[in-house]
């Protein structure tokens, strides 16, 4: 059997589907865009299919290009594997693109990225933090191969593993008193000034699901984009907030916050997300075997 395509023309539409538009897509991939523009029109013929809708300069992936996407994905994933595999001992290592949500980046991603460089040497790893609604769109876009992600994924096309469970702590400022007249507890704390996250992050998720039905009411509130502003604005006073112990455990320890242990219990699960879809490449596919079995 002959085949016409091309690996050249393949890269091209998967640039063109990631950045949008041509210019960009032809400076990726070191090409002129009236090159670049005859690849995507001659793969495009060859296939007899438009793969993309036209607006102006924008280029949006249509319904045969969205199914065109995860085989060139996985057809030059593999072909970089064949390059690897008879490659010189000098060759580049394994790229494992690896994003995070926001307090596993800043309190988890760097242990565990120096325990994965140490067991797997060979496989180079650019990390990235976002939050989760940003890092399951940058998975979609196939600019991600793993997402590290606080809470549920409910995006059918996202498989997500159970990595470890995270344990969430209202705290308050350090001089924090219930107010007179006010039984200790969650109805008492509707009346509070809470500081929460954006939309988009799950941490903001996790705030409405499990802790807005426990107030009563829905409380003022205050938003900061990172768990640090966050842990900051309680230390200045400026309310109560629902973080994960891993951001405010020694802040606790040390007298500068103020824990309010209630009941239930709260956590949730950090989970190892991929896109469904996609041709995992075996180093990667171990690497998530290693990050499941942490669990």
């Amino acid at each position: 059997m002959t085949t016409h395509l091309t690996l050249r023309q393949l890269q091209a539409f998967l640039a063109v589907a990631r950045l949008g538009s041509l210019a960009p897509a032809a400076e990726e991939q070191g090409l002129s865009r009236a090159a670049l523009s005859q690849s995507l029109q001659e793969l495009e013929r060859q296939l007899g299919a438009t793969l993309f809708d036209r607006s102006g300069y924008r280029l949006r992936l249509n319904a045969c290009g969205e199914t065109l996407l995860p085989l060139a994905d996985e057809l030059l994933t593999r072909a970089l594997q064949i390059e690897q595999q008879f490659a010189r001992a000098d060759a580049l290592p394994t790229r494992l693109r690896l994003g995070a949500s926001d307090t596993i980046g800043n309190y988890l991603l760097p242990r565990l990225v120096a325990e994965l460089m140490t067991r797997f040497p060979d496989v180079h790893v650019e990390a990235e933090i976002h939050n989760s609604q940003t890092l399951c769109a940058q998975l979609q876009r196939y600019e991600l191969d793993l997402a590290l992600i606080e809470g549920e994924v409910l995006d059918q096309g996202l498989t997500a593993t159970p990595w470890q469970e995270d344990e969430l702590w209202v705290v308050a400022p350090r001089d924090w008193t219930w107010p007179q007249g006010e039984d200790a507890g969650w109805a008492a704390l509707g009346k509070q000034r809470w500081i929460i996250r954006e939309p988009g992050s799950s941490s903001r998720v996790q705030f409405e699901q499990l802790v807005l039905p426990l107030l009563g009411e829905t409380p003022a509130t205050l938003t900061f984009n990172t768990s640090e502003a966050i842990v900051h604005a309680v230390g200045a006073g400026l309310g109560c907030a629902l973080v994960s112990a891993l951001a405010v455990r020694e802040r606790v320890d040390d007298g500068e916050l103020l824990r309010l242990s209630l009941p239930p219990r709260l956590s949730r699960p950090l989970t190892v997300v991929r896109l469904a879809s996609r041709y995992l490449a075996p180093r990667a596919a171990e690497v998530l075997a290693w990050l499941s079995g942490k669990a």
